[in-house]
């Protein structure tokens, strides 16, 4: 890897240690790194943390918004309309993580940042698997509208619950991605429409009939860049080279 990327073995030894830190990666001794699955397991963990993590710097950042604010939130949230419509996935993300960058830098707490940070980037890979479906990216795009309005109140309380709210639907929508994609994945054969949706090409899809998801295909995501880190991150099907 280092020679494909024209650096010394000690920059990407320190960014396997950090994908194995941030769950991405399994790296045990004598074998092979490979990358992790994602499991229902793990959106049960992460999401309701990120959610009251996320709550609590809306209810922050609330009264402390200026108009400015504001609007380049909801400029972000246009530009994450355009991106929908175009499928644009990787700059609908960017524009998202600029959102959210607006309420963390309000919120005034270095703390909350960090760990909203830390949290997001082991999200990441799931939101990849979540807005591979039209729908889900049409209803992310309406949330941020909503929130815009919202944080227009200045209510901090009412901030915090619709985030909060927000991210909990989240978790649902996915979880519900997951099973869809795993029942048309482990259809019989002959199943005119399952066999139809498994050969449509998507950002991602299930792997396994026990929730586990791999990334999707290595022309999409071998090269990962990840918009808070800017470490590039470089993922194969079962393994890192």
């Amino acid at each position: 890897m280092g020679s494909v990327l024209g650096v010394s073995r000690t920059p990407v030894r320190e960014a396997l240690q950090r994908l194995e830190y941030d769950g991405l990666l399994d790296n045990r001794p004598g074998h092979s790194p490979r990358v992790t699955h994602l499991t229902l397991e793990d959106i049960d963990e992460i999401y309701p943390l990120i959610g009251v993590l996320e709550g609590l710097a809306a209810r922050l950042a609330a009264p402390r918004l200026t108009d400015r604010d504001l609007d380049r939130m909801e400029e972000l949230t246009n530009q994450m309309s355009r991106h929908q419509r175009r499928g644009e996935i990787d700059k609908l993300l960017r524009a998202d993580t600029e959102f959210h960058a607006v309420l963390h830098e309000r919120s005034q707490n270095e703390r909350l940042k960090k760990i909203v940070a830390e949290l997001r980037g082991q999200m990441e890979r799931f939101e990849y698997f979540y807005f591979s479906t039209p729908k889900s990216l049409r209803v992310s795009v309406k949330r941020h509208r909503h929130l815009v309005q919202v944080l227009r109140r200045r209510n901090a309380s009412d901030a915090q619950k619709t985030l909060l709210r927000q991210w909990e639907l989240g978790r649902r929508g996915l979880v519900e991605v997951i099973r869809k994609k795993t029942a048309i994945l482990e259809a019989p054969a002959g199943d005119k429409l399952a066999e139809a949706l498994r050969d449509r090409p998507g950002p991602a899809r299930a792997s396994s009939p026990r929730s586990s998801v791999r990334p999707a295909g290595v022309e999409e995501i071998l090269t990962f860049q990840s918009t808070r880190s800017k470490k590039q991150q470089f993922i194969n099907h079962g393994g890192v080279q």
